[in-house]
């Protein structure tokens, strides 16, 4: 099973003696394991051995940043290049520089005749500050969706978030325990 949800709803179909969604549950899981299969064949096929951004995120108060792309390959590459940029087809990386916003990179590459590409994406997080009065320009920050703030006497929370339809106190949307 995929994970410990995906194990109790099978048990409760099972006990429950739903024929549909123990069947659902089973087409779900083959569904993953064959994904993993077709991507385990396409790497053994790709010659790429690793493909890795650096950094893979930023937080929108750290940009512009400077984003490195590193690559390995199992065999040599006849031609390459990376976002439509050719490059030496001895070179292992590349820098995108002052990145301001989230992107993809497509290195493309030229092995026994046949072109390939492999893709990896860039993001830019948006963090949630928070913290508590009197320090409010402490701000601490996350990009987890879950944060733990505890208020003195005569303190209050506050909470800095770009999508506040997100926020919840104690499970609560909008409410507070």
């Amino acid at each position: 099973m995929a994970n410990q949800k995906d194990l109790y709803n099978f048990i409760l179909n099972t006990l429950r003696g739903d024929e549909k969604g123990i069947l659902d549950q089973v087409n779900l899981e083959l569904k993953y394991w064959t994904q993993y299969i077709e991507n385990k064949i396409e790497s053994l096929a790709s010659n790429i051995k690793s493909l890795e951004i650096i950094p893979r995120y930023a937080t929108s108060n750290q940009i512009p940043v400077d984003v490195l792309v590193t690559w390995e390959y199992d065999q040599p590459v006849e031609a390459q290049a990376i976002n439509g940029i050719s490059l030496d087809n001895n070179a292992r990386n590349y820098i995108f520089q002052d990145v301001n916003d989230s992107f993809s990179v497509r290195l493309t590459y030229l092995y026994n005749g046949t072109w390939l590409s492999r893709n990896v994406n860039f993001d830019i997080a948006f963090p949630t500050f928070y913290g508590t009065s009197p320090n409010w320009q402490d701000n601490q920050y996350t990009i987890q969706n879950t944060v733990k703030v505890n208020a003195g006497e005569n303190e209050y929370i506050y909470i800095i978030t770009k999508n506040p339809s997100d926020l919840s106190v104690n499970g609560l949307i909008g409410g507070f325990v």
